[in-house]
């Protein structure tokens, strides 16, 4: 989730490549100012004798939770054990691609098998911690923004999960005739309470 998921996207808030795109980023050097990560398109981003970046190398192609280097460079071990489909056997999921991989290494929808005591310089696992402000400040777009869990954040929540295919016209349009509706039966039933006072009158 910390990969893919961007609360400000429209309609599903999950990219398909972790750079915050839907369609394969490009594979430029470092220095490249866009989102691009390191890895195999036809010919490697870095190359021999060493095919890996340092870690921070790609800043533009940070998630929405502010995560570096989740797409390319080095395949990330998952902490969840499952059976491998072709042999039955318990292994680790792999995920986010690595330097010598295509774009599909990349994708949210895969997921390799590996056993962690097999050794290769293109597996991984990425160390984090909970922090101590439960705010979850993080930067963003060179932002330093609050991410706080509102009422009205819930409830934005609650209205994607029942309605998931509407867009935010959608929404305006339906709240507005929603709005109007509940404001056309509070006239109403204050013109009833007032013709009511005058019978008993």
């Amino acid at each position: 989730k910390a990969a893919y998921y961007d609360y400000s996207k429209d309609d599903n808030p999950y990219w398909l490549f972790p750079t915050r795109s839907d369609t394969p980023p490009p594979n430029k050097p470092i220095n490249h100012n866009k989102y691009a990560a390191n890895y195999c398109n036809n010919t490697f981003s870095i190359g021999p004798p060493y095919y890996l970046s340092e870690v921070g190398s790609y800043p533009n192609a940070k998630s929405y939770y502010g995560i570096l280097d989740a797409a390319g460079n080095v395949w990330e071990f998952c902490e969840d054990w499952r059976h491998a489909s072709h042999s039955g056997q318990m292994v680790r999921a792999l995920r986010g691609g690595s330097a010598t991989y295509s774009h599909i290494g990349l994708k949210i929808t895969n997921i390799d098998p590996a056993q962690p005591d097999h050794i290769r310089f293109v597996w991984g696992f990425r160390i984090a911690r909970l922090p101590n402000d439960i705010s979850h400040k993080f930067e963003f777009e060179n932002k330093f923004c609050v991410y706080e869990e509102t009422f009205f954040f819930k409830i934005k929540k609650l209205i994607k999960t029942l309605f998931p295919g509407w867009s935010k016209l959608t929404f305006l349009l339906f709240f507005s005739f929603l709005s109007g509706l509940v404001f056309m039966f509070f006239l109403t039933g204050i013109f009833i309470l007032k013709i009511l006072k005058r019978k008993r009158v």
